[in-house]
């Protein structure tokens, strides 16, 4: 019964943190290498990204191409790298506490179980919100350069599925809360649907990612400005 309750907790914790999206494509450059009000960027192949507007193999998405960027362009930019680097801090903090808990429920320290769902819940809360107001930071916005229209489709989706996961594992946390050690067994039945979902964060991460870095190298002048009016 802890091995499926344990399996529900590595999924998550393969979701927290970009560590992970970047095993899962190497080659793709980290936010910290996007441009800097330098106009610089960071090296290194996208990988590609998902909808109809990309390219069918390793390449950035196309209609990524340098061009004067409208308002919403910058908008979608800034907004999805400040956003994507805010919730990847949290979902870090997120894996601390989920493999704290793990390690408590392998030792049968319920005690201990309890506290780590007491600290997930207010973590998966905040996370909660704040993937919610960038889902919705994003969706007013119309963008012109097709690169951008798919990103924002994709950090739409992104957001959306960290949201939701979010709150499945502050709903998962509130049982541990209430659960004796048997009910654990039930608990972990109840929190299976959680299993997989790590997978998908990081993939949805991994083409935002590609996608904005392959739009910051064809217009490192466009993006440092986005990241400097609306990068928070």
């Amino acid at each position: 019964m802890r091995r499926t309750l344990l399996i529900v907790l590595v999924a998550l914790s393969a979701a927290c943190g970009r560590a992970e999206a970047d095993r899962s494509a190497p080659e793709t450059p980290e936010f910290s290498e996007l441009p800097t009000s330098s106009g610089t960027s960071g090296a290194g192949d996208s990988a590609s990204g998902g909808g109809e507007d990309t390219t069918g193999g390793g390449g950035a998405p196309t209609g990524t191409e340098a061009h004067a960027a409208d308002t919403d362009d910058l908008k979608v930019f800034g907004f999805a790298t400040s956003d994507e680097a805010a919730i990847a801090g949290q979902l870090t903090a997120v894996a601390g506490t989920v493999a704290s808990l793990e390690e408590h429920l392998q030792g049968l320290d319920l005690e201990g179980a309890r506290a780590d769902a007491q600290t997930l819940i207010a973590q998966a809360k905040a996370l909660e919100t704040d993937a919610g107001d960038a889902e919705q930071r994003q969706r007013p916005l119309e963008p012109e350069d097709r690169g951008l229209v798919t990103a924002r489709k994709d950090a739409i989706a992104a957001f959306g599925l960290t949201a939701e996961y979010a709150s499945a594992a502050a709903g998962f946390a509130d049982l541990l809360l209430a659960a004796s050690l048997n009910e654990l067994v039930s608990a972990a039945e109840d929190a299976a649907q959680l299993t997989g979902t790590g997978d998908d964060l990081t993939l949805a991460y991994t083409e935002l990612n590609a996608e904005l870095v392959a739009w910051a190298e064809a217009n490192p002048a466009d993006a440092a400005r986005a990241l400097a009016t609306y990068g928070g």
